[in-house]
């Protein structure tokens, strides 16, 4: 999940060799991690060749507002899970 949250929060054009120094792991498992994500869906191809946000990870999120649940979230009425 960091590696997703590292993604989608640092633009879409940012190269793997950043997002692995930022979580302390080898680019080539960055790499693996990114291209993982992408083949689940959770992340697809920008036009510039990074990644943006993926068609499942866009149907979650419709589902969580369809379900309100991040107003929940983030008034405090639903605690997530750490």
């Amino acid at each position: 999940m960091a590696t997703l949250d590292a993604v989608l929060l640092g633009g879409a054009d940012r190269p793997i060799t950043e997002i692995a120094r930022e979580l302390a792991i080898p680019p080539a498992t960055a790499h693996r991690q990114v291209v993982t994500l992408a083949a689940e869906g959770y992340l697809a191809r920008s036009e510039g060749g990074g990644y943006v946000a993926g068609p499942r990870l866009l149907r979650l999120l419709r589902h969580l507002e369809e379900n309100r649940a991040v107003d929940a979230i983030l008034s405090g009425a639903i605690q997530p899970h750490r």
